[in-house]
């Protein structure tokens, strides 16, 4: 039993004499009282939701239990891993007759091969990869998972979001 599981009409009905409960008042306060119990049961769901939020923090395994109770409950496939190096092309850059030589990360779909431009050196490298099976792909919204992530992660850690194929190791 919770603190907040009151019964607004019972407590209305015990609340007036005897003398005084009849048909027509009990009604009556029953309509008085039911916008009470409406924003009881708003009160416990926003309390609920605060509690699940506050029980949840950056970390990975709170990250990505977070990630899959949103959005894929039942099979939890969407995993965070670390950036690898592998996952990363040598690409030329010419700039002002210097050749530059730099490894991009990228994001293999399919057939194409998708670089990303932010992130390239430094601080600003990928912290981590959020990765989502290829049948999700187009099931969800990537901006779920951007406010999910980017509501809980630190400020200073970029991250990625890339689909991988459920066949394969999901390392």
């Amino acid at each position: 039993m919770s603190l907040y599981d009151i019964d607004y009409k019972r407590l209305a009905t015990l609340l007036l004499p005897m003398r005084l409960r009849s048909g027509t008042l009990n009604a009556m306060l029953s309509s008085v009282s039911r916008p009470l119990g409406e924003l009881r049961q708003e009160l416990v769901s926003y309390r609920a939701d605060k509690d699940y939020r506050l029980g949840h923090n950056g970390q990975v395994c709170y990250l990505r239990a977070l990630i899959n109770d949103k959005l894929d409950a039942e099979l939890r496939r969407i995993i965070i891993a670390e950036p690898d190096n592998s996952e990363s092309s040598i690409i030329m850059l010419h700039k002002r007759a210097t050749l530059l030589y730099r490894r991009i990360p990228q994001r293999v779909t399919s057939s194409t091969l998708r670089i990303f431009r932010r992130g390239l050196s430094g601080a600003g490298q990928i912290g981590f990869w959020v990765k989502v099976p290829h049948e999700l792909r187009g099931s969800i919204n990537e901006q779920v998972i951007h406010a999910l992530v980017s509501n809980y992660k630190l400020a200073s850690v970029r991250y990625g979001i890339t689909y991988y194929d459920n066949t394969s190791s999901n390392s």
